[in-house]
């Protein structure tokens, strides 16, 4: 049954099929190994979050936080991504196997491999759901912090200002506070992040050597284009939500922070030697404590991530395709001297 399933396939969608398969089952088993370990970091992540999100409620109580909605986000979002992702999966490799022992044999094997392939890596858009969540509380703060900022020509009585300041203050607090998660998303999806980025690159780079090969050879089928290009449309897409999520949290991050070191620009008063002390103070603490979400341990989740992937499938296909001219050249030669030596004239 295997050689009516892949023997008519060509050696390199072997090797791709095979490297995917052996690939996505040891990065699903190397997610869950590192999300086990940090099952508590991550629960205390989101209780930590819970917990801002109650405290901001109670100094701003006309705050609405629409959980229902981004849970709706989320979950409709991951279920359309794991199936339109399913069905390209299983389809592509369908028709491309062209099994000759059954309309059975070929769907089952299709959904093998859907099944091993098709869900690995998804766990990146749980660690884009974390720059999201982080990337609104930061933004939210900016919001109150214009609304507070607008309201200094409204105050008529010191009691009235001294609890202006109060609030600013606290809005200082929850900007630390997020600061601080970013360390503990870190701490969390840093391991998954750079395997999901890895997997997605290794799997990229291979079905682009395919689509060039077998554009060089003009072997394929339009239909087999379309698939494959989709498979790596999918790939690439979740890489372009990861950096895309992870520029706007920095970008969210530095206006907050900018906003907020123009705190003493906004009040001239009786309290501007506090407000200048509070934000001095908040300026040694941003210089000391500057985190960014990070792929890995070092690579700061970026737009540049975007750029880098595609530089290395690009380099690594190109090499590949190179690898490949070479061979055809020496194995001409070869093949035409073999041949000749089959060929004998007999005098009459």
């Amino acid at each position: 049954m295997a050689q009516a399933m892949i023997g008519d396939l060509q050696d390199v969608l072997k090797v791709v099929f095979s490297w995917e398969c052996l690939a996505s089952t040891v990065t699903y088993i190397e997610l869950c190994i590192v999300l086990d370990m940090n099952r508590s970091r991550h629960i205390q992540l989101l209780l930590s979050i819970q917990r801002l999100d109650k405290d901001m409620s109670a100094i701003f109580p006309h705050i609405q936080w629409h959980y229902e909605k981004t849970r709706r986000k989320y979950n409709h979002g991951t279920i359309l991504i794991n199936t339109v992702f399913f069905t390209l999966s299983l389809v592509f490799v369908f028709f491309t196997v062209n099994c000759t022992c059954g309309f059975a044999s070929s769907l089952i094997g299709a959904i093998t491999y859907s099944v091993l392939t098709a869900n690995c890596g998804m766990l990146g858009f749980l660690h884009a759901g974390f720059l999201d969540l982080l990337r609104v509380r930061f933004r939210l703060i900016v919001k109150l912090l214009h609304q507070l900022y607008a309201q200094r020509s409204d105050v008529q009585r010191n009691l009235e200002e001294q609890e202006l300041h109060q609030r600013i203050e606290k809005l200082f607090e929850f900007s630390k506070r997020c600061s601080q998660y970013l360390v503990d998303v870190n701490n969390v999806f840093r391991f998954v992040s750079i395997i999901g980025i890895f997997y997605d690159f290794s799997v990229m780079t291979c079905f682009g050597y395919i689509v060039l090969q077998n554009i060089i050879e003009s072997k394929t089928e339009a239909t087999e284009y379309v698939f494959v290009s989709l498979l790596i449309a999918m790939h690439l897409y979740k890489v372009i939500v990861t950096a895309s999520y992870g520029h706007l949290l920095h970008r969210e991050k530095r206006n907050c922070h900018q906003l907020l070191n123009k705190y003493e620009t906004f009040f001239e008063c009786e309290h501007l030697v506090l407000v200048r002390s509070l934000v001095d103070s908040f300026q040694h603490w941003l210089k000391h404590n500057d985190y960014s979400a990070t792929i890995g341990a070092h690579l700061r989740c970026d737009v540049y991530v975007i750029y880098m992937v595609l530089n290395a499938v690009a380099n690594y296909v190109i090499i590949l395709v190179q690898l490949l001219f070479q061979q055809t050249s020496l194995e001409g030669p070869t093949h035409r001297h073999v041949m000749s030596k089959d060929v004998e004239i007999i005098k009459p």
